[in-house]
């Protein structure tokens, strides 16, 4: 009988990641937790993208008025040409740590809690929140300039992470491998679909909607490019391939995790929660027969079939039936 790497790992190869949550994740969450109450007692309000509370804050000198200052970003405070123009560009570096509402603060989280994890894992905790502030303040001067024109006399309210986080997540369309399949939809295309459907989605309800200020409808289509710009430009370079780690087409890493490295040898200051659990036993045990494969499929390649015992011939056997089942 003859042994070959395609008998022991026939499964596409796949991009997991791990469930811990990193300091990174953790101060993204935090902070915009910390930001939004704080503002809702600063400010004496739970939306920012109220026509009367921002009329009130322009014009009045307490609490509210130097949070509108700091941390409110308008498009009249980017748009020359926007009626009312108050050039106020420092918020640019401000605005993301506060979200415009509640229920925008609550997907938020949601969102930092999911993409956070993911890109965390892959970038590192220094440079998401790096890429972070970087796509929110970038997407913010474009949504600025732009809403001023597309919405002509109303205004809107450019605030909040959830643009910068649709950008962060863009960044899957490369990474993923063209094998593996999200809800039995090719990975790649599925997120495709769901940013476009997002960004359409915001972007509809914010022009539809007839109030005078509203909240930004082209922040989250500015980030999105913006990050898939970046993204091509790195894979033109080679970048993402070494974050990839593999080629495409390496067949001996077919059915191996791209990126979930061995929780046991994290380091626990890595993590916000010290002491995780270790993986249970039925994990562990299949991790050392995946090691076992290991070994023996590199002493046939130098040593030849005739150099395994029988106890080897067996436990690999064994291990090309189950996966054969």
């Amino acid at each position: 009988m003859a042994y070959d790497d395609r008998d022991y790992y026939r499964e596409p190869r796949r991009l997991e990641f791990t469930g811990a949550v990193g300091r990174g994740t953790m101060t993204l969450m935090i902070v915009i937790s910390a930001g939004y109450f704080m503002g809702a007692v600063l400010s004496n309000t739970l939306t920012y993208h109220d026509a009367l509370w921002l009329s009130q804050a322009r014009q009045g000198e307490g609490m509210a008025a130097w949070f509108y200052r700091l941390f409110v970003l308008t498009s009249t405070n980017l748009a020359p040409w926007a009626a009312g123009f108050e050039p106020q560009p420092w918020k640019l570096l401000t605005c993301w740590l506060v979200s415009h509402s509640l229920v925008d603060l609550v997907f938020t989280l949601i969102g930092a809690f999911i993409v956070g994890r993911a890109m965390e894992q892959l970038l590192g905790w220094k440079w998401l929140l790096l890429s972070a502030l970087a796509l929110s303040a970038c997407s913010a001067a474009l949504a600025g300039l732009a809403d001023a024109a597309l919405l002509g006399s109303r205004q809107s309210v450019i605030m909040g992470l959830n643009a910068a986080l649709l950008g962060l997540f863009t960044p899957l369309i490369w990474l993923y491998p063209k094998e593996q399949k999200i809800l039995g939809f090719p990975a790649r295309s599925f997120i495709v679909v769901l940013l476009v459907a997002l960004v359409s989605f915001g972007l509809l309800m914010s022009l539809a909607t007839p109030a005078e200020v509203v909240t930004s409808p082209t922040q989250p289509m500015f980030a999105v490019l913006l990050s898939a710009g970046a993204c091509a430009w790195l894979q033109r370079r080679g970048v993402l391939t070494r974050l990839a780690g593999v080629a495409e087409d390496d067949r001996s890493t077919w059915g191996r995790p791209m990126y979930r490295p061995d929780e046991s040898r994290l380091d626990e200051r890595e993590s916000f929660f010290p002491g995780r659990p270790q993986e249970d036993e039925e994990a562990r045990r299949d991790a050392e027969e995946r090691k076992q494969v290991d070994a023996l499929l590199e002493k046939i390649s130098r040593e030849g079939i005739g150099s395994l015992s029988r106890s080897e011939r067996q436990f690999l056997d064994g291990q090309s039936r189950k996966l054969k089942k």
